[in-house]
């Protein structure tokens, strides 16, 4: 039902602030810019179906594609093993919807698997699970495509990542770190879990390392029950959060994992809010055990440190 109002949603902007019918899109099909676009991607407008809308803004063709199953841009989004699982998703208003659970096999190598947004996006798994299948080379749900500024906030809703163990270090089980290059600058969190094990160094239940560097980072309504079993881990967020600047805010969370390496947290791992950061923790808790050197229910070692 929710899904049917997003697609009466998406029919009534296309009307609203006239985007071209698909006669139109069939009339222009022979046009330079649009069949660029559509080699680029690999595809032909009609191997695609349902309807497709396009605007122009001054000299340069922006192209939107909106699609309820397997799609040319939905297939460019999907990364690895989850192409095989295409339909299962759905490409909406600049957002991704989940439609159904995800099992993964425990053989499956998921290292390549995850899924890219673009900034100003949404990922909304519409409180489905992916079951990564007791795998442990999972590196993280979604890899964002450029959120360096306010406005190309990416936002995460209603997914759930079970059964696994997170292994690569920097990363989280929602949102991976690609060979310290991405930059978690500015994200929103809302009504997210992780119940996999941390096992790598600096990782998170859902960001690892440098949430909100230099940006802002909302987590809302969030929680982490897998054992937090890594260096200066987090069950939520991983080291360095809110770091140069940036800032950090989580609400209504918490964590039930046990915490039992040097430096970790319950919810945000070590060095939290260093070099004029902050890190804003409202309403949360810990109830897990704590076997660890400068570990701590909360928040790791050393935050505040440099000034924080």
């Amino acid at each position: 039902f929710e899904i049917q109002n997003a697609y009466a949603t998406v029919m009534q902007e296309i009307q609203e602030y006239l985007y071209l019918s698909r006669t139109d899109i069939l009339e222009i099909h022979n046009t330079v810019s649009f069949v660029d676009w559509l080699d680029a991607l690999n595809g032909e407008l009609s191997n695609a179906h349902n309807y497709y809308s396009f605007k122009v803004f001054d000299t340069y063709p922006w192209v939107k594609l909106y699609i309820s199953d397997d799609s040319i841009l939905l297939n460019q989004l999907l990364v690895g093993k989850l192409k095989h699982y295409s339909q299962k998703f759905s490409c909406i208003l600049n957002t991704i919807i989940l439609l159904e659970n995800i099992k993964f096999e425990s053989s499956h190598d998921l290292s390549d698997t995850f899924i890219r947004i673009p900034g100003r996006w949404t990922f909304d798994g519409y409180g489905h699970t992916i079951d990564l299948g007791g795998n442990t080379s999972w590196g993280g749900l979604i890899q964002d495509m450029g959120n360096d500024t306010s406005d190309n906030r990416i936002t995460i809703n209603n997914v759930r990542i079970v059964n696994g163990k997170l292994n690569t270090s920097e990363s989280g089980c929602l949102i991976r770190h690609e060979d310290k290059i991405t930059q978690i600058q500015y994200l929103n969190i809302n009504n997210c879990s992780n119940t996999c094990d941390i096992i790598g160094v600096n990782a998170g239940g859902l960001i690892g390392l440098h949430a909100g560097i230099s940006g802002e980072v909302n987590i809302t309504n969030c929680y982490n029950t897998g054992n937090i079993n890594a260096q200066y881990a987090g069950g939520l967020v991983g080291g360095f959060a809110g770091y140069k600047y940036g800032v950090v805010n989580m609400k209504n969370c918490y964590n039930t994992g046990n915490i039992t390496d040097n430096q970790a947290g319950g919810l945000v791992g070590t060095e939290a809010g260093k070099q004029y950061g902050e890190v804003n923790i409202t309403n949360c808790y810990n109830t897990g055990n704590i076997d660890a050197s400068g570990a701590g229910g909360l928040v790791g070692a050393y935050s505040a440190i440099d000034n924080g």
